[in-house]
């Protein structure tokens, strides 16, 4: 069962990277994609907040993010 959940969570978190890259892709801002209700319906408060806050997490975050990308490229 918990192979299950994380299967799921790591599935949600995927498809809100993928929509967040997609964004950016459209030339958004990361924090007004952030305030979307799709990636805030995702993402718990306690991490978003700290997103936010911790620089180093938002970097993490953002090298994720870039990596995703770099595998939907042609």
């Amino acid at each position: 069962m918990a192979r299950k959940k994380k299967l799921f969570v790591n599935l949600l978190e995927q498809r809100t990277i993928d929509y967040i890259v997609r964004e950016l892709g459209q030339g958004r801002e990361l924090f007004d994609i952030l305030d979307d209700p799709f990636v805030r319906n995702r993402i718990p408060p306690e991490r978003m907040h700290a997103l936010r806050e911790d620089e180093d997490l938002l970097a993490a975050f953002l090298a994720e993010i870039e990596a995703v990308r770099d595998k939907m490229k042609p």
